[in-house]
């Protein structure tokens, strides 16, 4: 059982690790080294990818080399830290995108339209909003670090309740979880920075508009998740 389990470790992370590397290599090509270290939504775009290799890889290898009911529960723990990475990434991006514009108007009396991811790149020249954007990702960048114990051990708890859940039920939610992630993930790309300066709509400069992805995830996961754990639905069979 250790080396099929070893076997799978490795193709895992190898895919993972390629997947990410090769869409970091795209995204930075496409929009520029300066606006993606500057944008966590086009940061993101590469962690996606390399959750859809750990998903595919997952899958893959859990059948092949270890029981359908394993890589389930490998696949469904893989889905739900990647939801917990889009939820808490959206809820810090939506606070941080409130603080940005609350600094911005009160402090320094600009009411002009800005949005806060990607913004230290468009005002790299100097300026407030630059300023500001930069101190407030400096803050983001040390809650996000706060994120990884915590979704460590939640993986860990998370794994140890699905042991004792059925099988027609981990399959219900593997498919609900799936569905609700990736379609939260393809409303992050309307919130893409534009290539060019000022071109950002102004429901994009919205701080709120950080949060469609969180939502987007919540009512799918809750709707969907009755209907495929139901007895009447049969998913992967």
């Amino acid at each position: 059982m250790f080396i099929p389990l070893l076997a799978s470790a490795a193709l895992i992370s190898l895919s993972s690790f390629f997947a990410y590397k090769a869409a970091e290599h795209v995204v930075k090509k496409q929009y520029g080294e300066a606006l993606f270290d500057a944008s966590y939504y086009l940061r993101d775009l590469p962690t996606f990818a390399g959750f859809t290799a750990l998903f595919a890889s997952t899958y893959f290898s859990g059948y092949i080399l270890l029981s359908s009911y394993t890589a389930n529960v490998f696949l469904l723990c893989g889905v739900l830290l990647a939801a917990y990475y889009v939820i808490f990434r959206g809820v810090l991006l939506t606070v941080f995108a409130n603080r940005f514009r609350s600094i911005l108007r009160t402090r320094y009396g600009c009411t002009e339209t800005i949005v806060f991811d990607g913004a230290r790149s468009r005002y790299q020249g100097g300026g407030v909003p630059s300023y500001v954007a930069a101190h407030l990702q400096a803050q983001m960048e040390t809650s996000s670090k706060v994120a990884a114990p915590i979704g460590f051990v939640w993986l860990i708890f998370i794994y140890g309740a699905l042991q004792y859940v059925p099988y027609v039920w981990i399959k219900g939610l593997v498919a609900s979880g799936l569905v609700s992630l990736y379609c939260s993930i393809f409303s992050t790309f309307a919130l893409l920075p534009a290539s060019n300066d000022e071109s950002s709509s102004k429901w994009r400069a919205s701080p709120y508009s950080s949060s469609i992805p969180v939502v987007v995830f919540l009512v799918l996961f809750t709707f969907l998740t009755p209907l495929t754990t139901s007895p009447a639905f049969r998913v992967f069979n």
